[in-house]
């Protein structure tokens, strides 16, 4: 794997236990394995190269990208040399090697060439023969001695006897102008070290431009609450839910470090995107549209319009939490194959099931690969005989197949969560930080309009039942409709069409019309019937109908629900229909 050219980072470490750290433009074996050498800018290195000159001290991690199989080689006895013209194609072969690498996880040829951009005249190299070997794939094994070869996984500290050590992490969080938050989640190494000593040094790469940043850290304490906790947690968990891994894959607190100093460090970094439009006239026009609403279909219609229009976002669902179920389905979608209304996911599975779990919005930048850092952690935990789960907890992604960005925002409203907006895009990098403002805003007013809707006064319940004029419907064959009480299943010609309240709605509605041929119904008499099951408070009614309405013209236009004013509607029977209950 080293050979093969992966991505190389370099660690050292000065006198007064201050790591160094950057990213190496290149390395190469020696044929008999037992002499490396990597290459770096010597502009970008000056405190690094100090410090092996004086110390010899290095730590170096070789990381297949794809993968994140990573292996850490250490060594007291590192010297630096001059680059000669003979190590040209070495340089070369490490390029081409690491285009194709960054290939696999979606990043362009040139990306990796902006990375790794150097001049010759600017080089210097260090060569060691590497005096300890470790196995640094993330996950709680990260740090053990390798004893059967490399099997695998950039955040630098030093121990208190000035060893350095190299370690991936998965997320550097902005806390504010002067601090930032990192991912505590195994006891290993770099957590030892940090609580021995509390400096540590980072290396970032913008996403877009491929610009190297250094901060320079120190370790001030460990939160396991608050807004940044939570925040981390649900990003984190949202990932590791679709790789079976959230009860393993989990945040233990967020380490906040001062922020010392930052460095920009000289490259030749890609042109940065062209700067969008503000946003600000895309939430008024979105808000306008949301206050002309006057229907919980005309909210999410408004909602998903303003996403589409205003945003270019043309991938986006609308998901309403069941407080009795504890699970969130779909009302509403845009931009998929299949709408999708009906479809469920527990709270806690996914992005959007976290962002209801945890009341946080949660965004994905590069699903690629935070998906396989935690596919990574899963790898090495079953190769170990740790984890034991089975395949069928896999959670496949809502809505498109290969998502490169995900951004979920809880509705919220009265201290309460009422569902989750969700947009999602196979572009990386997709959502910003502006987008999430923009979409919490957007979610809120949505909120605060379902649950306005709830409140309104409703008619009185329709009286006169028994003397219901029946209309002689249109003839052929009978809809066969089979009602499972015990989950409120309900079935149409062997179909599976809906259930749990609202399937309870609609065996109520057909069992009336079939008995008394009424078709005008109110929701303050569905809210009187205990038989239903709807919650004491927050039943969200209007959305349990507005479901079963478009789930019923997209299986079975013979039925059909017409809101007729407010809190009353009518049942459409286009139809015979024969009724089962199926105990």
């Amino acid at each position: 794997m080293m050979a093969r050219g992966v991505s190389v980072i370099v660690s050292s470490c000065g006198h007064d236990l201050t790591p160094s750290l950057m990213r190496a433009v290149g390395s190469q074996i020696s044929p008999q394995g037992d002499r490396i050498t990597v290459f770096l800018n010597r502009q970008q290195s000056t405190q690094l190269l100090q410090d092996v000159a004086s110390t010899g001290r290095v730590a170096v991690v070789f990381s297949e990208p794809h993968s994140h199989r990573t292996v850490q080689l250490k060594s007291r006895q590192a010297r630096l040399r001059e680059v000669t013209p003979d190590d040209v194609p070495a340089l070369q072969r490490y390029l081409r090697a690491m285009q194709g690498e960054l290939g696999r996880i979606g990043l362009a040829p040139d990306f990796a060439a902006a990375m790794l951009a150097h001049r010759f005249d600017d080089l210097s190299a260090i060569e060691f023969t590497p005096a300890q070997a470790f196995d640094q794939t993330p996950g709680p094994n990260a740090g053990q001695p390798l004893r059967e070869g490399a099997i695998p996984a950039i955040m630098a500290t030093c121990a208190a006897d000035g060893t350095p050590n190299v370690a991936y992490i998965s997320q550097v969080f902005y806390v504010d102008e002067r601090h930032v938050a990192l991912s505590f989640q195994f006891f290993n190494k770099t957590r030892q070290n940090i609580l021995a000593h509390p400096r540590a040094t980072v290396l970032l790469l913008h996403p877009v431009t491929a610009q190297f940043y250094r901060l320079h850290l120190r370790y001030l304490r460990t939160e396991t609450g608050g807004p940044v906790f939570e925040s981390m947690k649900a990003q984190l968990a949202g990932i590791a839910s679709h790789s079976g891994m959230a009860s393993v894959f989990v945040l233990r607190g967020a380490d906040v470090y001062e922020v010392l100093a930052i460095e920009r460090l000289d490259g030749q970094p890609l042109p940065t995107a062209a700067p969008r439009c503000s946003l600000l006239g895309a939430l008024r026009r979105g808000s306008t549209r949301l206050a002309q609403a006057t229907t919980l279909a005309a909210a999410l219609e408004a909602t998903l319009q303003t996403l589409e229009q205003e945003m270019e976002i043309p991938h986006a669902m609308v998901l309403i939490l069941d407080p009795a179920t504890q699970r969130l389905y779909t009302v509403a979608s845009r931009g998929y194959a299949t709408s999708g209304v009906g479809s469920e996911i527990a709270l806690g599975d996914g992005v959007i099931g976290v962002a209801a779990r945890e009341g946080t919005p949660v965004r994905i930048m590069h699903m690629t690969s935070a998906y396989l850092y935690s596919q990574a952690v899963r790898s090495g935990l079953e190769d170990r005989g740790l984890l034991d789960v089975p395949a069928c907890t896999e959670i496949p992604y809502p809505g498109l197949p290969e998502p490169h960005s995900q951004l979920a925002v809880p509705l919220r409203s009265a201290g309460r969560v009422l569902g989750v907006l969700f947009v999602e895009s196979p572009q990386d990098l997709r959502f910003s930080f502006e987008d999430e403002d923009l979409l919490v805003t957007l979610g809120g007013q949505l909120a605060a309009a379902i649950d306005l809707m709830q409140e309104e006064p409703e008619a009185a319940a329709a009286t006169g039942d028994g003397e219901a004029t029946l209309t002689a419907l249109p003839q052929g064959p009978a809809l066969q409709v089979r009602y499972y009480p015990a989950n409120g299943s309900v079935f149409i010609d062997n179909a599976y069409l809906i259930k749990g309240v609202a399937g309870a709605i609609l065996w109520k509605l057909l069992r009336d019309h079939q008995r008394s041929g009424r078709s005008e119904f109110s929701n303050r008499e569905l809210r009187l019937d205990t038989s239903l099951g709807l919650p004491d408070v927050a039943d969200n009614l209007e959305a349990r109908l507005l479901l079963l309405s478009r789930r019923l013209q997209e299986q079975c236009p013979k039925l059909c629900i017409e809101k007729t004013g407010r809190g009353r509607f009518r049942l459409c029977v286009g139809g015979p229909v024969e009724l089962q209950a199926v105990a």
